[in-house]
């Protein structure tokens, strides 16, 4: 008895031992996400909407009307729909479906000229081998199409357009070519001209032989034609690169060409008649630029800014395999004038030091090595936006994005990662105002998913925006290294406030996206945040029970 009783005592004393253990195993969890749970930011005024009947679409366009209302176009199949949303009521307030394009229609875009919106769509004819492209305005009133109109018609068959190379462009196809899409659209400063562009099929296929031909067409804001034709250029495609167009408020169309004869940048502006009258800037073209976007400014004239690189470089890892990578060295810029005069040309380079923050520590050394050589840079960053401000200062914002094939748990898949991003400042005489680094690091296996980043124009604040892991609230440019995001798995809808005038960044927490009020977001992208008034944004998200909803995000 009394034996029994001490294995019954100590079994007792045991059981209690062990649930005392396990209470302060899970007092010490608790603790240890607790510390992660992040209070949200008092900036921001986060609401959700009435939800509406989802809508399965392939491609997705957002318009703000500027009247407290946006629209939704969205297209698969042969089919578009419409919706128009209360941005004050918070719920859709009609919404229409079109399956009458004809057969073969292929969507190119959807744009908003001032307070007119098109939808764009081409047609292959097949006899004549050649492509009619066609506008149908949207009425934003009766959130209807109108009837569709002939614009454009050309000779013959079309090439496709150049990809960027960005990860987050879903129309990206292989080849770096842009998958059906055949037209480009530039718009003027002041939206009042648009300019389509297209590039004509060569006849031969020896480059030294084909001179390269473009379409160059400029309509009005209410796509009335100005003035439209295929122009054959003074060069063949084995002389020149094309680089960039754009379109000026006198309806002049513009063409920037890398000349590999020269070896350097020309300018080439095509007037009404066709005739072209090109400039030579005088800048070298030996450093490498992977993409130069261009936008007019207020008076006219036009910025050129891309990210430059010493080169292409080769990596190799055992496990991953070898890579081509694009290391930036600093920032490119030049402005010229409607007549094709140099007017700016400056170069601000990556510093050692910006280089290396938000890096672990093998990879200071490499940047510390390299800089030796003059190679330090910064991997496989994008110009993503590139915004001309009233006062004709610009904002730049660039983000690391690479595809990679390398093990996901215990297999071995392409692994999407955007890291790091960049906002940079150039003053409206060229100067450098301020350079930041926004530290933020996140992967997945299902393309771009709810990966990238937005850019969120303000007025005395511009936001960046992003979906990152709750251990990575107190990480800024200062230093650490920021815990990756595994796409898919929740997180926290993120951004970085930064102060136009000084450059002082702030993070801040919008939303944790399990948790938006009662409801959690499935699905969504942050790349396509819609701004609706100098201080209110929207993103559309899928909340299950084939149900959408939008959040709105207002700046207080």
């Amino acid at each position: 008895m009394y034996k029994l009783y001490l294995v019954e005592n100590y079994s007792i004393i045991n059981q209690t031992n062990k649930m005392k253990k396990l209470s302060l195993f899970l007092v010490l969890i608790l603790s240890y996400f607790s510390s992660f749970t992040q209070e949200l930011s008092n900036d921001f005024k986060v609401s959700v909407g009435e939800p509406y009947q989802v809508i399965d679409a392939g491609s997705k366009e957002y318009i703000s009307l500027d009247n407290g209302y946006a629209l939704m176009v969205k297209m698969g199949r042969g089919v578009v729909n419409i919706q128009k949303y209360d941005i004050n009521g918070m719920k859709e307030v009609a919404r229409n479906t079109y399956d009458d394009l004809p057969k073969g229609a292929i969507f190119q875009n959807v744009l908003k000229l001032n307070d007119n919106v098109y939808y764009f769509y081409l047609i292959y004819n097949k006899k004549e081998k050649n492509f009619t492209l066609y506008s149908r305005e949207i009425d934003t009133e009766a959130t209807s199409f109108k009837q569709a109109v002939e614009i454009i018609k050309t000779s013959r068959k079309v090439t496709p357009v150049e990809a960027t190379g960005e990860l987050t462009d879903a129309k990206v196809g292989l080849a770096g070519m842009v998958r059906d899409i055949k037209f480009d659209f530039h718009k003027s400063f002041d939206e009042s001209k648009l300019l389509i562009t297209y590039r004509l099929y060569p006849k031969s296929k020896n480059d030294a032989e084909n001179y390269d031909e473009i379409g160059f067409f400029v309509f009005d804001n209410k796509i009335s034609k100005q003035w439209g034709s295929e122009v054959k250029l003074p060069y063949t495609e084995k002389q020149i690169n094309n680089v960039a167009y754009a379109v000026g408020k006198n309806g002049e169309a513009k063409m920037l060409v890398a000349n590999r004869d020269k070896k350097v940048y020309e300018a080439i502006t095509v007037l009404p008649s066709g005739e072209t009258k090109v400039s030579d800037l005088g800048i070298s073209t030996d450093q490498l630029v992977k993409t130069l976007k261009v936008n007019e400014t207020a008076n006219g004239n036009f910025i050129y800014a891309g990210f430059y690189a010493n080169g292409i470089e080769f990596t190799f890892n055992p496990f991953t395999g070898g890579n081509f990578k694009f290391n930036a060295n600093g920032l490119m810029l030049f402005e010229i004038d409607n007549d094709g005069k140099l007017v700016k040309n400056k170069n601000y380079e990556f510093t050692k030091e910006f280089i290396q923050q938000n890096l672990n520590e093998r990879l200071k050394k490499q940047v510390e090595e390299r800089e030796k050589d003059g190679k330090a840079g910064i991997f496989d960053l994008y110009l993503l936006d590139f915004v001309v401000k009233d006062d004709n200062s610009c904002v730049f914002i660039g983000e690391r994005q690479w595809l990679v094939n390398e093990y996901w748990g215990t297999q071995k898949k392409a692994v999407y990662h955007f890291g790091n991003a960049v906002a940079i400042k150039v003053d409206a005489n060229g100067e450098l105002a301020w350079m930041k680094k926004l530290p933020k690091n996140q992967a997945g296996v299902m393309g771009s998913g709810q990966m990238g980043i937005s850019y969120m124009e303000g007025k005395e604040n511009d936001y960046v925006a992003f979906v990152d892991n709750i251990k990575n609230i107190e990480l800024d440019a200062s230093g650490g290294i920021p815990v990756a995001h595994k796409d898919g798995h929740g997180g926290y809808l993120t951004t970085y406030k930064i102060n136009l005038a000084t450059g002082n960044m702030e993070k801040h927490s919008i939303c944790n996206l399990d948790q938006i009020e009662s409801y959690k977001a499935y699905q969504f992208k942050p790349t396509r945040i819609l701004k609706v008034s100098p201080n209110e944004f929207l993103m559309e998200i899928y909340i299950k029970d084939k149900k959408d909803t939008m959040v709105k995000f207002k700046v207080n």
